[in-house]
C-alpha cells in the first residue's frame, strides 16, 4: 500500500462527491493516510484563492480581473464558477496565463493561513485541515 493517497476532485455542484470519496476512504483497510479534497465548485479557485501578485504584470492582471468580476476573486474565490462570466477557469486564465508553474507556486508558496483563509467557502481549508490532521503527526 502506498504512504499516502490523495483524492481530490471538483465538486462541480454535485455534493454526493464527497459523501463518494468517504465511502471509498473506509473501504480499505487502513483510511488514516486517504486524505480527500473535494473543491467548491472547482479546483481552479484554489488556485486563484493563492494567488498572490508578484510582480507589475499580475498586479495589473488582478485590477482588471477585480473590475471585471465586480469583486476580488482572490479574497471570494467562492464567488466564481460556472461557465459564464464568473467562471473560475477563465479568472485564473486571466491571472496566470496558463501558465502551469506559477499555478504551482499559487499552492505552495503563500502563508497556509491565508490559503486557509481565503479557501474556506471552496474546500480548501476542509482538505488542508485533513492533510493537518491525518498527515502531519
Amino acid at each position: 500500500m502506498p504512504d499516502l493517497v490523495v483524492l481530490v476532485r471538483d465538486a462541480d455542484d454535485k455534493p454526493e462527491r464527497r459523501e463518494g470519496l468517504e465511502q471509498a476512504r473506509r473501504g480499505v483497510a487502513d483510511p488514516s493516510r486517504i486524505v480527500i479534497g473535494v473543491a467548491e465548485p472547482e479546483r481552479e479557485a484554489w488556485v486563484v484563492a493563492g494567488f498572490m501578485p508578484c510582480d507589475e504584470q499580475e498586479t495589473d492582471a488582478l485590477a482588471a480581473e477585480r473590475k471585471r468580476l465586480g469583486f476580488d476573486p482572490t479574497r471570494q474565490p467562492h464567488e466564481l464558477g460556472g461557465n459564464g462570466k464568473r467562471s473560475a477557469k477563465t479568472a485564473l486564465a486571466n491571472l496566470l496565463v496558463h501558465d502551469p508553474e506559477r499555478e504551482r507556486r499559487c499552492l505552495v508558496e503563500p502563508p497556509l493561513l491565508d490559503l486557509h483563509q481565503r479557501g474556506r467557502h471552496t474546500g480548501l481549508a476542509m482538505f488542508l485541515d485533513e492533510i493537518e490532521e491525518r498527515i502531519v503527526p
